[in-house]
């Protein structure tokens, strides 16, 4: 009998089954399609390596700005493509390593939960174990509109033979952004058809607005409060969009839906009485089913469908399916986007801490940091939010250059529940991107030095 059969190889299985390995457990790993997830093949590391290119070629357009010269510099889409996959196929392989390496046994094909402690495989093998962990993850969701069918996700985009003239992305979130970023850097002309008020709905409405304009100036269409209605597919297709009251057609080579991921539900769930809420599975904080035994970390919960919270899902709920006793907190989860610039927010936004405090905001600009600025990066800013009564930061939000990494120290700051007299009183390097955090602090203060 193993100690843990997990179903699933994303970041949440195969984080979760090398860390039961390290605790001593005997764990099998079934994944029905390839090790590492969504985010390994069809997401975070392909995506991130297609815009890392796509920076590079927006920097060669502005190399007059730093004195430089490069003529007839072009771009090679196929060869873009075999780098993504050769990034990619490098990182199965080691995890693939890692999972053989801590004694993971790993079986390809799919899972039913039979019971509490048992597993079938591909149909015919059940395997018998203490534990249960569900890793399986999520998929693209699908709009109920006529001629969806005539659209691509966000793993058929990443497949893409050539940069099309024209790309219409239904849904403005993350990936919608993300991929409208790569293509438009390409040539592609980009629109964007968001549902609600504004791009990536739930995020800071200040930082949402000047993302906006950007977009705009690098040439996306973007509609907002509108839908998708219909897609007609002839020679190119043909898009019904209602905005602002009225239908009009747009003509794109490409459709590209992103609305959003729906878990995969493995077999097995109903018939073993499993709790679901709104289709995904539910967990208390030890990521515990309410079948004792059965666990669940990643997509497949709905918590935040981020490769990083998943993994540390997996680690909970493997330490206590092997007798620990480790809750998992949600307080400071970083919110990321690869876009030009990035993003980078933790904590509150400005409309959430209003609901409950009483809130000073500062705020400190990108043009005025000295690197931002001799670099090329001026456009963003950095936001802090911070609770009047004692200082304490409760929201960091960074629109600018290297905002994903320096949202890390961000991040500690509301982990460590810090203050603003904590930030200031901290040394900052110069010239650095970090240190308009420290800016914005003395801003909401009221005592700004640069700005």
């Amino acid at each position: 009998m193993q100690d843990l059969v997990i179903i699933g190889g994303g970041p949440a299985g195969y984080v979760g089954a090398i860390r039961a390995a390290q605790l001593g457990g005997a764990v099998t790993l079934i994944e029905k399609d390839k090790i590492g997830g969504v985010c390994l093949n069809v997401g975070c590391i392909p995506t991130k390596t297609l815009l890392f290119t796509a920076k590079i070629y927006n920097y060669l357009k502005k190399l007059s700005q730093f004195g430089l010269k490069a003529d007839n510099f072009t771009y090679d889409f196929d060869a873009i493509q075999k780098r993504k996959e050769k990034v990619i196929n490098r990182f199965v392989k080691g995890v693939e390593y890692l999972l053989k390496k801590n004694g993971v046994e790993i079986i390809n094909g799919t899972a039913e939960i039979l019971k509490k402690n048992a597993v079938l495989v591909n149909g015919k093998n059940i395997i018998e174990t203490k534990s249960i962990l569900i890793a399986t993850g999520s998929q693209p969701a699908r709009l109920d509109i006529g001629g969806f069918e005539h659209t691509i996700d966000s793993t058929g985009v990443l497949e893409l033979g050539s940069s099309p003239s024209s790309m219409l992305i239904i849904g403005g979130g993350v990936i919608g952004v993300e991929m409208g970023l790569i293509f438009n850097s390409f040539e592609t002309d980009i629109t964007v058809v968001e549902l609600t008020d504004e791009l990536l709905p739930g995020e800071d409405r200040e930082i949402c607005n000047l993302l906006h304009r950007i977009l705009e100036k690098k040439g996306f269409k973007i509609y907002t409060s509108s839908t998708v209605k219909e897609i007609i597919k002839e020679e190119n297709i043909k898009s019904n969009i209602m905005t602002a009251g009225e239908v009009r057609q747009l003509e794109t080579d490409v459709v590209l839906s992103s609305v959003g991921r729906n878990p995969i539900i493995p077999a097995g769930i109903e018939e073993c009485n499993i709790e679901t809420e709104r289709g995904f599975i539910k967990v208390n904080e030890k990521m515990q089913t309410n079948i004792e035994g059965i666990y669940a970390a990643g997509d497949v919960c709905g918590k935040y469908m981020f490769a990083y919270t998943a993994s540390m899902e997996g680690e909970v709920a493997v330490t206590n399916a092997l007798g620990g006793n480790e809750g998992m907190s949600y307080d400071a989860v970083p919110r990321l986007v690869y876009s030009f610039p990035e993003i980078g927010t933790v904590g509150l936004t400005e409309e959430k801490a209003k609901e409950t405090y009483d809130i000073s905001v500062g705020r400190f600009p990108f043009l005025a940091n000295s690197r931002a600025y001799a670099e090329g990066e001026m456009d963003g800013l950095v936001k802090v939010i911070i609770d009047n009564k004692n200082k304490k930061i409760l929201g960091i939000h960074i629109l600018g250059p290297s905002a994903t990494e320096i949202i890390l120290a961000s991040t500690l700051i509301i982990n460590k529940s810090l203050n603003t007299d904590d930030v200031i009183s901290t040394l900052h390097g110069h010239p650095t991107y970090h240190e308009a955090i420290k800016e914005a602090c003395l801003d909401a203060l009221g005592r700004p030095v640069h700005k």
